[in-house]
C-alpha cells in the first residue's frame, strides 16, 4: 500500500473528526459508517477476487453471446 493509500486514509481521517466538531454527526454515527464501510469493502474483496467460480460465472454471464 503505497503512499496515495495514506493520503486517502489521512482524508478519510480529517472528515470524519470534522463531522464530530462541527455537530453534523454523533461520535457514534461516524463509528458505525467507518465499520460499514470497512465490512462491504471486505465482502466485496472477498466475492470478487476469492471466489474464482463466482467470477468466472459472472464474466459467462456479461459476455454471453459475443464471440
Amino acid at each position: 500500500m503505497g503512499q496515495g493509500f495514506k493520503v486517502f486514509q489521512i482524508i478519510a481521517i480529517g472528515v470524519a473528526f470534522s463531522r464530530i466538531w462541527v455537530g453534523v454527526h454523533y461520535p457514534f454515527d461516524v463509528v458505525t459508517g467507518i465499520l460499514n464501510g470497512v465490512i462491504i469493502a471486505l465482502l466485496t474483496y472477498y466475492v470478487l477476487f476469492k471466489l474464482k467460480p463466482i467470477t468466472s460465472l459472472i464474466k459467462r454471464l456479461i459476455f454471453q453471446g459475443q464471440g
